[in-house]
């Protein structure tokens, strides 16, 4: 993996754990990780129980190879904590 393709899955990891997901990008890269089988492009409904209209979310999350990769790739690319 290279550093280009590590930050496009980190984007998403951090969308991730900060509970935002689907992470929404218009970025082309993103479909070149989808042929690899690392994130999946995902539509959902998120609705509102105080009367407001449901919204259609679109965006990227990560599969579970996606995560072994980035995972497997922090040791090359994340500086280690002291």
């Amino acid at each position: 993996m290279n550093k280009a393709d590590f930050n496009l899955l980190g984007n998403i990891f951090d969308t991730e754990i900060s509970s935002q997901l689907p992470y929404q990008s218009q970025d082309k890269r993103y479909f070149g990780l989808e042929k690899e089988g690392m994130v999946q492009f995902i539509e959902e409904i998120r609705d509102f129980n105080n009367g407001l209209q449901q919204i259609v979310v679109k965006g990227w999350i990560l599969t579970q190879k996606g995560h072994l990769e980035y995972c497997e790739a922090c040791s090359a690319y994340c500086p280690e904590s002291e």
